[in-house]
Formats: structure tokens, sequence, C-alpha cells
């Protein structure tokens, strides 16, 4: 056991801790390894260099703190927000604006009146994560730099270094972080600038070994809480983390178990698997379990002290706040073989699995999930082919995904639960059952007739199709469709229809209730084969052959 103080740590929260802390490490790993003890104190640190074999463990009353500046409090973000409670200049644009162009549930609507008048700039998003971070003051220590990645032009920034961070290790076997004490990114940017090279990430790991995190509790953690790439073995366990962007990235990692945690992340993606170009190779995130787990979007910091507060309603996209699980965006290397179970969403987005860089996203299977106030489509599954990476990348394949037992209340009425391929490349054998899904509602008759854009090329999500002319559930280029025991309902009325098949090739409805008004149809079908209809609301069990256009 090797105590930090006994290197001269005061714990003070204003004495720099660093130097003291890297001596315990390389103390321990010089005897072969073992633990390196954070007795209580706030111990002020810049960049922790971990060696193999060793545990940080982190008492009770300890809080290792990352130097610099603090960043935005929760009350400097309330005064960024615009009327409609968005952060200015949020986001990179590739998604597009929530409401650009949206006259959702309006049948008459008139254009915005625009003004002459002057307005005052509120400082963009970008801005307001870089604007108090990570000044160093007189101190001659600093965050380590990021290190030279040649492939860092396929993924952002964050996702391409990891030295730049209050936790390192690369390259290392048999490493552990435990609690109960805690880890506080004070001191973290919550934005990757290439300009601005400082700290980033609470934790950063690259191709590590039998990797355990237990039981500590991480706080404000810049733009990743986590970031593992490349990892094997890697056990996640009864973390609770409440943060400004991210929360656990886990990319290119393979046998990974992820338990027991709560993610509050309003800003950004919770738990999010992707499988980026960042180690210079399409290497699969694949073989990972994420089970007993609680995803949110409250405002940043009041999961951890109970007030589960919802002030903040937009993200920084435009969006409605983030939280969710999500596989993506970076998708070079695909997610094969991976199974969510047992997990609450509150007041967040909901589960999106994507792969739009040419990896597979195979063997998927979500059961056991409950929602309540979904900001976004509780549902979302998209195979696109953006094609972000070296040349000549194939189009990525979707197959073989299952979603059962799942529950969602007070869903975002823009978008349905909706699961696209795009033209000629299909989502194969999906299937969803047991499946209960509750929207706010409000669709006016135009909505049901728009045509969602293919924008094959586009940054996946939600918003990149406009809103959704059903209200429950869309499918378009999907092959072996099988939906049973569905419910589907809306808070207020909605004029849409409460499923649209575009694209299909052969699909099973089996036993589907819908809330719908009067003279809205069922189910609207333009081009689809071989459908199969069994119990569904007032239709006859059928099937037919080719359904070219029809509402029914």
């Amino acid at each position: 056991m090797h105590n930090i103080r006994t290197f001269g740590a005061t714990g003070d929260g204003k004495t720099l801790d660093t130097n003291a802390i890297n001596a315990a490490i390389r103390a321990a790993h010089e005897t072969g390894g073992g633990t390196v003890l954070f007795p209580p104190g706030a111990y002020l640190s810049f960049s922790l260099r971990l060696f193999s074999n060793i545990t940080l463990h982190l008492q009770s009353g300890a809080t290792l703190l990352a130097a610099g500046d603090p960043p935005p409090s929760h009350e400097d973000i309330l005064a960024m927000l615009t009327p409609d409670g968005i952060l200015p200049g949020g986001g990179t644009g590739d998604s597009g604006s929530f409401y650009a162009g949206d006259t959702f549930g309006q049948e008459n609507s008139a254009p915005p009146a625009h003004t002459d008048s002057p307005k005052k700039t509120a400082p963009s998003f970008a801005q307001a994560f870089s604007s108090k971070s990570n000044s160093t003051g007189t101190h001659a220590e600093s965050y380590d730099p990021p290190e030279p990645n040649p492939h860092d032009k396929y993924q952002d920034h964050g996702h391409s270094h990891w030295h730049n961070s209050l936790i390192h290790g690369e390259h290392l076997s048999n490493i552990a972080i435990t609690g109960p004490g805690t880890i506080d990114g004070r001191g973290l940017t919550w934005n990757a600038d290439p300009a601005n090279p400082t700290g980033n990430k609470a934790i950063a790991l690259k191709r590590c070994t039998n990797v355990t995190l237990r039981d500590f509790t991480l706080f404000r953690a810049g733009h990743f809480a986590l970031l593992a790439t490349g990892c094997n073995l890697l056990t996640i366990d009864n973390l609770k983390v409440d943060t400004n962007r991210d929360g656990l990235d886990i990319d290119s990692c393979q046998h990974v178990s992820i338990s027991n945690c709560f993610v509050n992340s309003p800003n950004d993606d919770a738990i999010v698997l992707k499988s980026s170009y960042a180690l210079g190779e399409p290497r699969p995130t694949a073989h990972v379990t994420i089970t007993n787990c609680h995803l949110s979007g409250y405002d940043m910091g009041s999961l951890l002290d109970g007030s589960k507060r919802t002030t903040q309603k937009i993200a920084p996209d435009k969006g409605g706040v983030t939280g969710r699980i999500k596989f993506g965006t970076e998708s070079n290397g695909g997610f094969q073989n991976i199974a969510i179970s047992n997990c609450s969403f509150s007041h967040c987005r909901g589960i999106a699995l994507e792969t739009v860089d040419g990896g597979p996203l195979e063997d998927i299977a979500i059961s056991n999930i409950t929602m309540r106030d979904v900001t976004s489509a509780p549902l979302f599954v998209r195979l696109g082919n953006r094609a972000r990476g070296p040349a000549h990348l194939p189009v990525s394949v979707a197959r073989r995904i299952s979603f059962t037992n799942i529950s969602a209340c007070d869903a975002e009425p823009r978008f349905a639960s909706l699961f696209s391929g795009i033209p000629g490349h299909y989502i194969e054998d999906l299937r969803l059952s047991n499946i209960s899904l509750h929207y706010k509602g409000g669709g006016a008759k135009h909505d049901a007739q728009r045509t969602p854009p293919e924008n094959e090329k586009g940054y996946p999500d939600p918003v990149m199709f406009g809103v959704i002319p059903s209200y429950g559930l869309y499918f378009r280029h999907v092959k072996n469709l099988h939906l049973s025991n569905i419910s589907l309902s809306f808070a207020t009325p909605d004029h849409r229809p409460p499923i649209h098949l575009h694209d299909i090739h052969t699909a099973t409805l089996d036993n589907i209730t819908a809330e719908r008004l009067p003279a809205i149809p069922f189910l609207i079908c333009n081009t689809v084969t071989a459908l199969t209809l069994r119990h569904c609301a007032t239709l006859p069990d059928t099937h037919h052959p080719n359904l070219p256009n029809a509402a029914l």
C-alpha cells in the first residue's frame, strides 16, 4: 500500500499534489505493483500517469480534483439559454437545428417575423465551455499535451488523443480505479479544441487489458468522463457519473461489462459505444453487456444532490437534453454481439443504434427497458453511408437486432421510433416484441404527408429526418421485419397514422394495438412486399403479396 501523503501530498485542495501522486504511482510500479491510496482530502492535480499492476483507491472522503479554473456553473449555463431553452451556437452543425423549419402540429403556421432590431450576441457553446478552462495561473505544471495521431482526421479531436487527461494509461494490464471516493473534473475543459490542447478527459485508456473501474463518483468530468479505446476485458461497475458532456465512451473495445451505473449527462451521451479509426484500424466494439443502469439528462449536478432538476430542456445540438445509450456515430469497426438489459431512462433521449462508416451492426439484443420523459425518438436504428474514414469504405450492414420488453412514456412527438436504412442497403432481421410506446401527440394532418429525406451521408440522428409522418413507428428500407405485441398511444390527439412502412421486404405484424383518430389509417404502406397481418386493430388477418401504395 502506497499512501500518497507519505510522498508529500497535502490534500488541502489548494496545493498541487501532482508530483506527489505520480511519485507514489511510480514507487508502486517499481516494486511490482500495488495499491496507491488516496486518504480523505482534496488532492489538486494535473495529469497522472498509470502503470501496469496498479490500483488507485479513493477512500470515502477522498477527492481527486482536476487543476485549473472551474467550468461554467449551472447558473452560468442557464444565463446563456435562449427563450427556447437552447444553448446558442451549439453542436457541430452536422445534425442541424431541432426547430429549424419545423411547424409541427400547426396547420397554417406563418413563418417567424423578421426584425432589424439589434440583439445581444450570446457566447457560443464552445466559447462558453472553453472560456473558463484550464488557466494554470503561475503553476509550472500543466496537463500532458495530446500525443500525435496520424489518424485524427477520421474522428473528432477528443476521440483521437488520450494524454491530455487527468488520468491516462496506454498499453497497460491489470489496472484498477476503485472508490468510494470522488473524481471531480473541475479544471477540465468541456470541449476538444486543437488550438487549446488542455485537459479534457477525466480518465483515458488506450489498448489496456484487464481494467476495473468500480465504486467511485465522477463529477463534471470534462468532454469525457471516461474514454476507453482499444481495451480488452473492461469491467465498469457501480459508478455514479454526473457530468457536463459524455459519460462513458467505449471505443473499439472488446469483452466489456457495464453494470449498476448511474449516468447523468444533459449535454451529451451517457453511455456510448463507438468504433472509430483512432487506432489506425477498423476494430469492432464487441462482446459487450450493459445492465442495471440508469441514464438521465437532469441539470448537471442534480443527480448527485438528489434534486433531479429539469430546468435545461435543450442540448447543445438543439435537440432535447441528451443522456441515453448510443452506438456510433463513429462506426468504422462496427458493433457485434452486444446485450443491453434492465435499464431505465429519465428526462433524456432513448436508445440509438447507428452505423454509418462501413462497420457492421449485428447480433444486438435489447430488453427490459423503461423510459419516461423521452426527449427524442425512444428507439432509433440508422444504417447510413457517411463513410468517414480511409478511402473505399464499404456500406455498413445492420442485421439481427431485437428489442424486447420496452416501455416508453411521454415521448417527444416529432419523432416516432424510427428504423431506416438507405436505398439498396437494408436493415435486416429486425424484431420488436412486447413494446409499449406512449407519445405526447399533437401531430397535424399535414405532418402525415411529409416524406423524410434519405440524407444517407448526413450525421445520424432523428432530427436528420424532420417530423415523421407516423406518430408511433416508422420503418424504411428493412428486410425481414417482425413486430409482435406492440401497443401505441398518445396523450393529445395526433392526426398521423400509428405505423408507416416504406420499402419493406417481408414483414409480419402480430397483435398490434394503436390509438388513432377516426378516419386515420392504422398503417401506411409504400412499396411493401410479403406483408402478413394478424390480430392488428380491426384489420382482417391476411397476407398481402404486394402493396405498392396503400392505407390500411
